[in-house]
């Protein structure tokens, strides 16, 4: 990769610090980060002990590259490698370290992993050197799924590795259901009503107020509660609404329009449906269930209750196109699930949606329903049309602690920040000085942010800020010298 131009650099209090122009990618050198979702687990098990040995969660992430590629096989390194879980006394169980993978074959795709790590356990670090037999893939790429066990055992300790992962940095999503955090961080207020905006991670991303407050709805409502939810290229969140309110500048919001946080509306459900050659009037008008805008202009949604066209019935869950295209109907996304025979699935549509650029669907449902294959499966559970599942709800609110004694909070949002090869690239930035700090601005199509260091211009950098909609951040003029730069996807 060639080396990056500098766009400027002038020497403050501290340090040198350098911007970077557009057009270096964020991935340093090809990496992916990788998070683990669920089926990943950790187990330590006793091969001469009279005890069951049941497998604990695995969470974490880890960089993925591409290292090598030939006619016969593609091999791939991994980094950073960090990962937690708990034993069954309830310590923390931390694996740390590397490893290697190929993928490919003459007559089928196998795939063989191999891990170089240190398992920290019971206050002890235990390096392991853990290997897959050549298998099958399972999981179709960039997702991986292998199972790994420890070369290194002994009578009484064996170690196994479940891992499931897919390349991405961060998911928001936004809970049908309001809940009190068990813990609350800084200045947020307790309780989280239905709409804020939440990540994987454990923060608020946007309280529901700031979405809304530029619509012109007077005087002050609570809270409103959101249909869908997506962020536009600029870092603009998008968004519709479940309930009907009055504004004093857009006149009246239905479920049926697409809002944006700057307070503007930039959609309807039926220039969303024109293509298709909806019957006006033929049933109530549908309110807007799941938004993602794709890179080329096309927005995808789905509606909250069956459309009559021109030709035929586009059903509650159908995943839509803008271009008047049906992507997927509801039936072939939960196909991969097998469903128990006998349900009422009438009322189980689709509640929130992601489509990755490998045709990969991330979506939730607004009704629970028995799957055939990995059993029940709630409302706010993240799904994979692929016929697995990415995170239970639970989870995705884990670091929040809810105290409510609810087993499902809902989803009606979901917006993911991916990672690969191209994926994020550094943006342009404006510095003003202020006091003892430098603000960096940045603008741009991107529509998250990162800003990242380095001591050296050509890195490795590391991550500086959480992924943001903001498009400022500030640098104190003080301590070690460095290189910044502001990541977009």
């Amino acid at each position: 990769m060639e080396r990056p131009g500098i766009q400027r650099w002038w020497r403050v209090a501290g340090g040198l610090f350098g911007l970077l122009i557009p057009g270096w990618m964020s991935a340093a050198d090809g990496w992916v980060r990788h998070r683990l979702i669920e089926g990943s687990t950790f187990l330590e098990d006793c091969p001469i002990c009279d005890r069951v040995s049941i497998p604990s969660p695995l969470r974490g992430s880890f960089d993925l590259r591409l290292e090598e590629t030939n006619p016969l096989f593609t091999r791939h390194a991994l980094r950073n490698i960090d990962w937690t879980t708990h034993d069954a006394g309830g310590g923390e169980v931390r694996i740390r370290g590397e490893g290697e993978l190929e993928v490919g074959g003459e007559v089928a795709i196998t795939q063989r992993l191999r891990l170089d790590v240190e398992v920290s356990l019971g206050g002890t670090n235990i390096a392991r050197h853990f290997a897959q037999e050549l298998g099958p893939v399972v999981r179709p790429w960039p997702n991986l799924a292998a199972d790994v066990d420890a070369e290194e055992r002994t009578l009484t300790q064996s170690f196994r590795i479940g891992l499931r992962s897919a390349p991405f940095r961060e998911l928001w999503f936004v809970t049908a259901n309001g809940f009190t955090p068990g813990i609350v961080r800084g200045t947020e207020r307790g309780y989280r009503p239905a709409g804020d905006v939440l990540s994987l991670d454990g923060r608020v991303v946007r309280v529901n107020e700031e979405l809304t407050e530029r619509l012109g709805i007077m005087p002050a409502v609570p809270p409103l509660a959101l249909g869908a939810f997506e962020v536009m290229p600029g870092g603009i969140p998008m968004f519709s609404l479940r309930e009907t309110v009055f504004s004093e500048t857009l006149g009246g919001l239905t479920p049926g329009h697409v809002l944006t946080g700057e307070g503007r509306i930039v959609g309807t459900v039926e220039a969303l449906l024109k293509e298709f050659g909806s019957r006006p009037g033929s049933v109530p008008v549908p309110g807007v269930d799941a938004l993602q805008v794709l890179e080329d202009g096309e927005v995808l949604f789905s509606t909250d209750a069956d459309v009559t066209t021109e030709e035929g019935v586009l059903g509650h869950g159908d995943v839509l196109g803008s271009g008047g295209r049906v992507l997927h109907r509801f039936k072939e996304l939960m196909s991969a699930f097998e469903p128990v025979a006998g349900q009422d699935l009438a009322g189980v549509g689709l509640d929130a949606l992601h489509v990755w650029p490998h045709g990969e669907v991330w979506f939730s449902v607004n009704g629970g329903f028995e799957s055939g294959k990995v059993g029940g499966i709630g409302p706010g559970d993240v799904l994979s049309n692929g016929g697995w599942i990415v995170y239970r709800n639970l989870e995705l609110l884990g670091r929040f602690m809810p105290l409510e004694d609810l087993a499902d909070f809902g989803l009606v949002g979901l917006f993911a920040v991916g990672d690969g090869p191209g994926s994020g690239r550094a943006v342009e930035m404006k510095v003003m000085r202020d006091g003892d700090v430098l603000r960096l601005g940045w603008s741009g199509e991107a529509r998250v942010f990162q800003v990242e260091s380095a001591t050296a211009l050509e890195g490795p950098y590391r991550v500086r800020s959480e992924v943001m909609l903001e498009r400022e951040w500030t640098v104190p003029m003080t301590g070690e010298a460095g290189w910044y730069r502001v990541v977009g996807w």
